[in-house]
């Protein structure tokens, strides 16, 4: 009996098997075999969507990496878009492993302007210390409300 491989296309491949007797008859099957690329990959994500903080509170979003296909490199993570008049968005850990997850706490100053801010958070591959080039983000919303008084906060649900 022999056999042979050929590779078709991407992720598609031929197997020929030829099998004969003694008498020199011989006989060929083809079939094709499929193969799909699991490449490591990762994937951020954090929650709530939407987050309510008054000037001069804080609000913890969780940030989670979740590993694809055994990816186990570490991730180190930033956030952008914070109100200009914000302590600043700080990781618990800054640097994650998948699968991990951290807090990401915003903190705002009783000055910061009120509304609503997207944040972007990226995880990007690192190596070293260096980076790999692979870079994911997931976007959440900030809602700022200015202190109106004791109680007063009817527009946050999270009070």
């Amino acid at each position: 009996m022999e056999w042979m491989t050929t590779q078709v296309d991407t992720g598609r491949f031929e197997i020929k098997i030829q099998a004969g007797d003694q008498c020199g008859l011989k006989d060929t099957c083809a079939f094709y075999v499929y193969s799909k690329l699991r490449v490591p990959d990762f994937t951020v994500s954090a929650s709530p969507d939407t987050g309510w903080v008054t000037v001069g509170q804080s609000f913890d979003y969780v940030v989670k990496l979740t590993s694809l296909f055994g990816f186990d490199n570490p991730c180190t993570l930033l956030v952008s878009g914070l109100p200009e008049l914000s302590d600043s968005g700080i990781f618990d850990d800054p640097m994650l492993t998948p699968t991990d997850s951290t807090l990401l706490t915003i903190y705002t100053l009783p000055k910061t302007d009120t509304g609503y801010y997207t944040l972007t958070i990226f995880a990007e591959e690192m190596n070293g210390g260096k980076s790999l080039g692979v870079v994911h983000t997931t976007q959440v919303v900030l809602k700022v409300n200015e202190w109106s008084g004791v109680g007063d906060m009817t527009d946050n649900p999270n009070y």
